[in-house]
C-alpha cells in the first residue's frame, strides 16, 4: 500500500517515505516509530520528529527526544520541545542514507501525561536503485 502508516518504508517510483502514525501515550516508555532496512539505491531526505502534550497547565521542561539509528549505531538525538495547549513542535534532520541499512527511530516523551503524542516520518528521493 502507497498511503498506510508503520514502522516500515515505501517506494513509489523514485521517492520513498515512511510514517510511524500518531503514538498515543508517549510518555509510557520509549516507542519505535521507524524500524525498516533500505533497499538497493541512496536516500537523501529528510527525517522529521514530532512530540506535544495535551496540557494546558504546561509547566515547560516536557520534552520529546528522538534517537537515530543506521545500522546499531546512533547518528542523531534529535530534541523537541512541546508546546502547551495542544500545538506540536517538530524538528528536523537532513539524511543521506546508504543502501541496505537498518534506520531505526526511537521516540520517548518525557511526561508522566496521558495525552502526550509522538511520531516520526521519512521523506526522500532515492538514486541509483536496481
Amino acid at each position: 500500500s502507497t498511503a498506510s502508516t508503520g514502522k516500515g518504508i515505501r517506494y513509489i517510483g523514485n521517492y520513498a517515505y515512511a510514517y510511524s502514525g500518531l503514538i498515543v501515550n508517549a510518555g509510557a516508555a520509549d516507542y519505535e516509530g521507524l524500524s525498516f532496512t533500505s533497499g538497493s539505491g541512496i536516500i537523501i531526505g529528510e527525517i522529521r520528529t514530532f512530540g506535544f502534550i495535551n496540557d494546558t497547565t504546561y509547566d515547560g521542561g516536557k520534552v520529546c527526544v528522538a534517537r537515530i539509528k543506521f545500522n546499531g549505531k546512533s547518528i542523531a538525538l534529535i530534541k523537541t520541545e512541546p508546546s502547551a495547549s495542544d500545538m506540536p513542535s517538530s524538528d528536523r534532520m537532513k539524511v543521506v542514507i546508504p543502501p541496505f541499512t537498518l534506520v531505526e527511530v526511537t521516540l520517548k516523551v518525557f511526561s508522566s501525561d496521558a495525552n502526550s503524542y509522538a511520531g516520526a516520518t521519512l521523506t526522500g528521493r532515492v538514486y541509483g536503485a536496481d
